[in-house]
């Protein structure tokens, strides 16, 4: 890959991402309504419900995990004797790699289900597509950036 593309990908992304996360949250709260996407519970439900569950479950345990690793410093842990290794490896790659695997099968099922199900697809908006897909390279590009350091 082009250093172009590796910057593309692994510094532009993730940061138009997040500028689009905050950027439609203050839409959303000046506008209610305005950024949100039509239920679509009633058209199919088995999909929604598998999905929805991991997707969510998933992404408060790495957004949690986040928050962990920025707010509690390594002086901390290793007074109580974990030691940065363990930190990583263990706690950092192991937990979060449980909670990232659910986030990123609920987004494949909610991504799949939103292309697949006719019904779904033919009340859901461009935005909706687009922000489903953006939501999938997202995790995607963030897994494959926690387990690159792994391998």
């Amino acid at each position: 890959m082009t250093q172009f593309w590796n910057f593309m990908l692994w510094v532009v992304y993730p940061y138009l991402m997040l500028g689009s996360f905050f950027i439609g949250t203050v839409v959303r709260m000046r506008k209610p309504g305005s950024v949100t996407a039509k239920s679509s519970e009633l058209m199919e439900k088995k999909r929604l419900i598998w999905g929805s569950i991991l997707f969510h479950i998933g992404i408060l345990g790495v957004f949690g995990g986040h928050v962990i690793g920025i707010f509690i410093p390594e002086t901390f842990t290793d007074s109580i004797g974990i030691t940065n290794e363990f930190y990583h490896k263990v706690l950092a790659m192991g937990i979060g790699g449980v909670f990232g695997a659910m986030t990123l099968v609920g987004i494949i099922v909610l991504t799949y289900r939103r292309f697949t199900s006719k019904r779904v697809a033919a009340t859901s908006t461009l935005n909706d597509n687009v922000v489903i897909v953006a939501l999938l390279v997202t995790i995607v590009l963030g897994m494959m950036s926690s387990f690159w350091q792994v391998l």
